[in-house]
């Protein structure tokens, strides 16, 4: 597999005030069926820190191709699906990413900001 088969996909979700709690309920079961997939790299979901009722997930997966025309479709997909409709203020936006760069931290001993900037 080459890096450039992934994809991440960011999804806007616009709830209703007080919605959120609910959506994440659903979200749970269905991160737990996406989990099993073998196209599947991760996925979280981000709660506004100023409107909690706006939830953005991002999705990496592997194969567009197969996402579109197998997972969109999967049987665990049905309850999330049939539910959102009522829980959305507005229609959910759906973005398509590649990697143009990337950078990431995994080193436990990171140096505190303090120490960072007495140099």
């Amino acid at each position: 597999m080459t890096q450039d088969q992934f994809f991440t996909i960011l999804v806007s979700i616009p709830l209703k005030p007080g919605c959120a709690k609910e959506f994440l309920a659903l979200l749970d079961d269905l991160f737990t069926a996406m989990h099993s997939e073998p196209t599947f790299v991760s996925a979280t979901a981000l709660q506004g820190a100023d409107d909690p009722d706006t939830i953005v997930l991002c999705e990496t997966w592997l194969d567009r191709n197969n996402f579109s025309s197998v997972q969109r479709n999967r049987p665990y997909r049905g309850a999330y699906e049939a539910r959102l409709p009522d829980l959305l203020r507005e229609p959910r936006r759906i973005d398509f990413f590649t990697v143009a760069n990337n950078v990431s931290h995994i080193s436990s001993s990171r140096p505190s900001p303090s120490s960072a900037t007495s140099n």
